[in-house]
C-alpha cells in the first residue's frame, strides 16, 4: 500500500501566533502532546540540554546495569522513557542543594535557568559515585535488591541519608562498619514490610509502638512519594536508626587484644546479655569514633 506522507520544509525561525519565538525542541513537544501524551520526564528530555543534563546522561551511561539489572530500582522501559535519566537528575538536584527538595520543581529550575559551571558538575558527579559506591559495600553482592531500598522512593531516601553523612565528613570503606550499617539497614527494611500490610486505607490498625513510629513512613510510600512532606517522613526514622546504631556502639565496652607486632583486633563486647547477638568485631574503631562525633 503506497502512501504519501504530506512533509513541510521551513526555513529561519518561526513565530507562534502571538510572535514569540519557537525552538525546535518546543515543536517536537507541541507535535507530540496529542495521540499518547508525553511524560513530563519526556517533555523535559525534549526541552533542556546544559551541563547539569550531560551529567544526569553520562551518570546514567555509567550505572544503568547497576540500577536496572542489579538493583532493579527502575526498568529497561523506564530507561526508554527517560525515567532514569530523571531519577539520576533529581539525586544530583538533591546533592547540588545538600537536601531533599520538594518534587521535581527545584530540578526544573536547574535544568532551565541555573548557569552551570564544570565545577559544580565535577563536584557533583564526584559526590554521586561516592554516596553509589558507599551504598555498593553497605549491601554487598548486590543485596539491595532483597531490601526496601529497591523502591525509587525508599532509594532516594537512603541516598539523602548517606549524602547527609558525606557533608558532615563522615565515609568509611571499612569492610566491617558498613556490614553493621547493612545489617541495620536490612532490619529497618524488613520491619517496614512486615508493617505494610497491615496498614489498610480508611482503617486505624492497632499497631506495637515500635510499629507506631513507622506508620507514617508506610503511608509516605504510597501517594506523592515525592513530596517534600513525605519525603522527611522517609528521612527521619532512616537518619534515626542510624544514630540509634551509633548510640548503641557509644553503650558499648571496647577492650583491644594484641595478637602479634602488625595486628590489632577490638572487640565489640555487649553490656546487655539479652542483645548478644550483636555482638561483632571491629577491626577500625577509628572510623566509629569518627561517626560518633559526626552525627550524634
Amino acid at each position: 500500500m503506497n502512501f504519501k506522507i504530506p512533509i513541510i520544509e521551513y526555513e529561519g525561525d518561526l513565530d507562534d501566533f502571538f510572535g514569540n519565538n519557537v525552538t525546535t525542541k518546543e515543536i517536537f513537544v507541541r507535535i507530540n502532546s496529542t495521540g499518547s501524551p508525553l511524560k513530563k520526564n519526556e517533555i523535559r528530555h525534549a526541552l533542556y540540554a546544559n551541563l547539569f543534563f550531560d551529567l544526569g546522561k553520562d551518570l546514567e551511561k555509567k550505572y544503568t546495569n547497576l540500577f536496572v539489572k542489579k538493583w532493579r530500582i527502575t526498568s529497561i522501559v523506564d530507561v526508554k522513557r527517560y525515567v532514569l535519566h530523571e531519577y539520576i537528575l533529581e539525586l544530583c538536584t538533591a546533592i547540588h542543594y545538600g537536601n531533599y527538595t520538594d518534587r521535581r520543581k527545584k530540578l526544573d529550575e536547574l535544568l532551565s535557568s541555573h548557569h552551570w559551571t564544570t565545577k559544580e558538575i565535577a563536584l557533583i558527579r564526584k559526590t554521586f559515585i561516592q554516596i553509589i559506591e558507599w551504598a555498593k559495600q553497605i549491601f554487598p553482592r548486590d543485596i539491595l535488591i532483597h531490601t526496601r531500598f529497591k523502591n525509587k522512593s525508599d532509594f532516594y531516601s537512603l541516598f539523602i541519608v548517606l549524602l547527609s553523612l558525606i557533608n558532615k565528613g563522615y565515609v568509611t570503606t571499612d569492610l566491617k562498619s558498613n556490614r553493621i550499617l547493612g545489617n541495620a539497614l536490612i532490619g529497618f527494611s524488613r520491619q517496614v514490610q512486615l508493617l505494610n500490610p497491615k496498614i489498610k486505607a480508611y482503617e486505624i490498625p492497632k499497631l506495637l509502638h515500635s510499629e507506631q513510629q513507622l506508620n507514617q513512613y508506610v503511608i509516605s510510600t504510597r501517594q506523592s512519594t515525592d513530596s517534600k512532606t513525605n519525603r522527611e517522613i522517609r528521612h527521619n526514622p532512616i537518619e534515626a536508626d542510624f544514630k540509634s546504631l551509633t548510640n548503641e556502639l557509644k553503650n558499648k565496652q571496647f577492650y583491644i587484644n594484641y595478637f602479634n607486632d602488625t595486628a590489632k583486633n577490638y572487640f565489640m563486647i555487649d553490656l546487655y546479655p539479652e542483645n548478644i547477638s550483636r555482638f561483632a568485631l571491629l577491626e577500625d574503631i577509628n572510623n566509629w569514633d569518627i561517626l560518633l562525633n559526626k552525627i550524634k
